[in-house]
């Protein structure tokens, strides 16, 4: 599995008004392009009447990054807000950044500003979350190891995922990555060699929610 990556924590929202112009920006989580385009289209049909309907994504898959002015001047919409998702190396995520216009005309700096401003405070709303990988571990013990084992697992950072009490104890533990080899060999030693975690899977879970400034 890839090494880890930031991405959003959850959905953000943020509105900006600037010399009677509206700017609303929406940032949300995607996992691949069709969910992307799926996002943004869902803003477009919020906002039929909008000006523009400005966006930009970022995927881990192929290391892909799309976005558009929608209209606005070359240079002066999309390519802001993207920046904002590069600067904070956020990936597999998209903002839509909606424009009512209001009659005064911004200016490439001004326009430039103001989809900034927007795409970051969405960002911010969202909130950044950096994703770790995860391993999933199955194993059996022996009724009388399973207070050690329980709680060597605490010790270690581990958590039990699943459990199942029959003529065994199975336990489904998840621990990350980097504590996996000290997860092994303890239950190894605490079982005398009488358990073997089998990996079941690998996942990417949020250990570090982040603040943007």
């Amino acid at each position: 599995m890839a090494e880890g990556y930031t991405t959003l924590f959850k959905d953000g929202e943020y509105e900006l008004s600037e010399k009677r112009s509206r700017f609303i920006g929406y940032a949300k989580k995607v996992e691949t392009e069709e969910e992307a385009l799926g996002f943004v289209a869902s803003v477009k049909n919020m906002h039929k009447t909008a000006t523009h309907n400005v966006f930009a994504y970022t995927l881990r898959n192929n290391n892909l990054q799309r976005y558009s002015d929608d209209g606005e001047p070359q240079g002066t919409a999309g390519l802001p807000v993207l920046d904002v998702l590069s600067r904070g190396g956020i990936t597999d995520a998209a903002v839509v950044v909606t424009r009512y216009f209001g009659g005064t005309l911004l200016g490439t700096g001004g326009l430039v500003r103001a989809y900034s401003e927007t795409a970051a405070g969405a960002v911010k709303d969202a909130g950044v979350a950096v994703m770790e990988t995860c391993r999933v571990y199955s194993l059996f013990c022996e009724y009388p190891d399973y207070d050690r084992i329980n709680s060597f697992i605490s010790s270690v950072g581990a958590s039990i995922a699943e459990s199942d009490f029959s003529d065994r104890v199975r336990l489904n533990v998840s621990i990350m990555k980097e504590r996996s080899d000290d997860f092994l060999v303890g239950v190894r030693e605490l079982t005398r060699g009488k358990s073997e975690p089998s990996l079941v899977e690998e996942k990417f879970v949020p250990v570090i929610k982040k603040d943007i400034d």
